[in-house]
């Protein structure tokens, strides 16, 4: 059986595999937050790093724990999500589409009979009211909810929270695809709220 690893010859002491300095990009792209969180929490943990990475590129140590995670088809190391959420690292375009499909298989099952809002106020007041709502669009799901008085939108189910100061600032403000939510809210497919 062949071991498929995604391996970036800056992370290994042997000096083989693609560089991971050339697949760092200024700009984000689009499902980077998918495979950020599968990255970091996708699959099943084989084995553990005891000793912390440092960033290639600033020498700082890096948060997460070293994990080696295997998913039935690819092993790597969690740190590489590190490298996703911070530097915009794109991985080989197989491995990309298969964290996709992987993701796909895994909620599209639930994506049927979805509700389509009639307005952007339906939505609106929902937020306002403090209602906890998740939707899909462009194939990712979401949830807008409130923590500390204030609200956040996040990638279902692990993503990163990101608050504003009010509900019609997240909407102005956000982006999904380079497009404010005020923009694109009939491409929500509510899930539930």
């Amino acid at each position: 059986m062949e071991i498929n690893f995604i391996n970036y010859k800056e992370l290994n002491n042997k000096n083989k595999g693609i560089s991971l300095k050339e697949n760092i990009h200024d700009e984000p792209y689009q499902n980077q937050e998918v495979i950020y969180d599968y990255l970091l929490d996708g699959g099943k943990v084989e084995a553990a790093r005891l000793s912390r990475y440092k960033d290639i590129f600033n020498n700082k140590i890096i948060p997460q724990e070293g994990l080696i995670r295997y998913d039935g088809t690819y092993y790597w190391s969690n740190v590489l999500a590190y490298y996703v959420r911070n530097y915009n690292l794109r991985l080989p375009k197989d491995v990309e589409n298969h964290i996709l499909q992987k993701y796909h298989d895994m909620w599209e099952p639930q994506m049927h009979n979805l509700y389509k809002l009639k307005s952007l106020d339906e939505l609106m007041e929902e937020v306002k009211i403090g209602m906890d709502i998740e939707f899909f669009v462009y194939g990712i799901r979401y949830n807008i909810s409130w923590e500390n008085c204030k609200p956040f939108i996040c990638v279902c189910p692990y993503g990163d929270a990101v608050f504003y100061d009010t509900p019609e600032l997240m909407f102005e403000n956000h982006k999904i695809n380079g497009k404010p939510l005020k923009d694109i809210w009939q491409d929500f497919e509510m899930y539930s709220f």
